[in-house]
């Protein structure tokens, strides 16, 4: 017994290295976790029960090495960031993938170009050329919150009119950050997405606003401005007599239009610039595949699944332009059982 004990010390090694067996096992353990619901928090902090489970089932399966529940989480974020660049590289434009070797296809230059932006001497993506990632469906429902960050790459032939997406809160921090950082809080919405709720709703405001305005009463009906206001307590004369009314002097009807036609004018401005930006969106890289994606989402599926669940499915891949570009040569097998995953509710 003491024999077979100094064996096993002996045997043991003081630093986990992970082989492509055993990071395949944890991605699989990550996700039973993720079923389990242990990962539906958006706070790392609570993750602790995960870390917890995935640790036991590699002490069981691996004992030789000096497993602990930091080297789990370690191990999680690592892969996280791992999927990120690879899904960072497929939202290129003119990025395909080899499902046949798991491995992205795109030109030269665009390799290059990738990896002088987010290659860093602290974490090296040249593995993205030559080894694949694993199991795309498992890296995809474990960190089904991830998407792409950072630019858009425009074709040759648009580089003249070349309009830069930014995706918020995100850029090469998060393919570069140490094992131990923090994902919390993050923001993983398209400031695209935003910045067209939010035209809607200025320029609803500013119709508003120009109907309030035509609408209005008359001006020597109208409440006195705090100027007017303090003019009429200070100005000697215009200060009333006891139980007299200020003769307070409201400006011209002249000078009313001119500044009504001002405000006019700027909304006229904007309610242009957004038409003009929208034509601009319309013609952004992603947006044709999406167009074609739901248009052969609604084809394949319409009377198949509820309205409801076709406006999830929808939305997913508004959300995921690489899962869009992608969704046209997925075979009808692999898109229901994305469809099946996407209809039981929207993103978080």
């Amino acid at each position: 017994m003491v024999q077979q004990q100094q064996q096993d010390e002996q045997s043991a090694v003081k630093r986990i290295k992970f082989t492509q067996d055993m990071t395949a096992k944890l991605m699989v353990w990550f996700n039973e976790c993720k079923a389990q619901g242990l990962f539906s928090s958006s706070k790392r902090k609570d993750y602790g029960t995960a870390w917890e489970t995935v640790f036991l089932k590699c002490v069981e399966a691996w004992p030789r090495y000096p497993w602990n529940k930091e080297a789990i989480a370690n191990k999680y974020n690592s892969e996280r960031k791992r999927f990120v660049a690879w899904k960072t590289l497929l939202a290129y434009s003119g990025v395909s993938y080899d499902w046949a070797a798991h491995l992205p296809v795109a030109s030269e230059a665009t390799w290059q170009q990738f990896f002088a932006r987010y290659n860093t001497s602290s974490r090296s993506i040249l593995w993205l050329r030559n080894q694949p990632l694993g199991d795309e469906r498992v890296y995809e429902s474990v960190f089904w919150r991830e998407m792409a960050t950072g630019e858009h790459i425009f074709e040759a032939g648009d580089a003249t009119q070349r309009v830069l997406v930014e995706f918020s809160q995100r850029d090469t921090q998060d393919l570069s950050d140490g094992p131990g950082s923090s994902d919390s809080g993050r923001d993983n919405s398209l400031m695209l997405d935003s910045e067209s709720s939010e035209d809607e709703v200025i320029h609803s405001e500013a119709s508003q606003a120009i109907s309030q305005r035509s609408s209005a009463a008359p001006a020597s009906a109208r409440r006195l401005t705090p100027a007017q206001q303090r003019r009429r307590e200070t100005d000697p004369d215009i200060t009333p007599a006891s139980g007299s009314q200020p003769a307070v002097t409201v400006p011209p009807s002249n000078q009313r239009r001119s500044r009504d036609s001002t405000t006019e004018s700027e909304a006229v401005v904007m309610g242009r610039s957004m038409r003009e930006a929208a034509a601009i969106i319309a013609g952004l890289p992603g947006a044709r595949d999406l167009a074609l994606a739901v248009e052969d989402l609604q084809a394949e599926f319409v009377g198949k699944i509820s309205g409801e669940e076709m406006l999830f499915c929808c939305e997913y891949l508004r959300k995921e332009p690489m899962m869009a570009a992608m969704w046209l040569k997925l075979s009808p097998e692999i898109k229901r059982l994305y469809v099946e995953r996407w209809k039981i509710g929207p993103l978080e």
